[in-house]
This record gives structure tokens, C-alpha cells and sequence, in this order.
């Protein structure tokens, strides 16, 4: 009679809310930057991933750097490429109740090297969209 068995959880949080970064009026080797922390306030540990979609003829032109934990350090480092190249990454095992880690993502819209090339770019625009999942381990 005293045999009880209950579900554990695995939940997400993050902070703030809306968009992680915003830029109006880009203009060539300007970066943007913003950062998002994703805690498993669950009780189950969990595989951690962050999936990208990009869309608008800019897209493929922005550069994307995405780090975890650290700021700008190399090691960090957990996806660089285009905005509209970010597939799925993985984000590691996050351990249960309230382990948190912090993203940092930077965006940068390069020179092509001429001013012609940089010219194209006006009028252009993007938009990304990023999802965060968890599975249990």
C-alpha cells in the first residue's frame, strides 16, 4: 500500500519576451546583438536544441553567431553561418530544476567588398524565427 509512483516534468523557461534582436536601417558591418537565457525549470534532466528559420531576401546575406554561456569566446561558440542557414543545434543535457544557460547572438550584415555589391542591399529585409526544444533524457 504504500507504493506511489508520479510523472516527472520537463519545462522550459526563458527570459524576457518578444524578439531577441532588432535592427531597423542596417547598414553594412553594423552588429546587433542580443542574448535570451533558457532554464528547464523541470524535474527530468533534458537534450536541449535550438532550431532557426529565416525568411526575406536579406536573410541569406546576415551573418549569425550564436554562443552559449560565454560572450564572443570562441569555444563557445555553437552555430556560425547565415541567418537563413541556422538548421538545429544541439544544446547539450541541461540537468533538472533550474539549470540555466545563456544565448548570445550577434548579427552582422557584411560588405560584399564593393560599393555596388553594398548598394544591392537597400530596400532588402529579413525576419527570423527560433525555437527551443527539449526532450528527456
Amino acid at each position: 500500500s504504500s507504493n506511489a509512483f508520479a510523472a516527472g516534468t520537463l519545462e522550459m523557461s526563458r527570459s524576457g519576451s518578444g524578439a531577441i534582436f532588432s535592427a531597423a536601417n542596417m547598414v553594412v558591418d553594423q552588429v546587433v546583438t542580443g542574448s535570451v537565457t533558457i532554464t528547464n525549470s523541470g524535474f527530468l534532466a533534458g537534450d536541449y536544441s535550438l532550431a532557426g528559420s529565416a525568411t526575406g531576401d536579406l536573410a541569406p546575406s546576415l551573418d549569425l553567431v550564436v554562443y552559449k554561456d560565454s560572450d564572443g569566446v570562441a569555444v563557445a561558440k555553437i552555430y556560425d553561418g547565415s541567418l537563413d542557414g541556422l538548421g538545429s543545434v544541439s544544446l547539450g543535457t541541461f540537468a533538472a530544476d533550474g539549470d540555466a544557460h545563456t544565448f548570445y547572438f550577434h548579427v552582422v550584415l557584411p560588405t560584399t567588398g564593393s560599393d555596388a555589391g553594398d548598394n544591392a542591399f537597400q530596400g532588402k529585409s529579413a525576419s527570423a524565427s527560433f525555437t527551443w526544444s527539449a526532450t528527456q533524457v
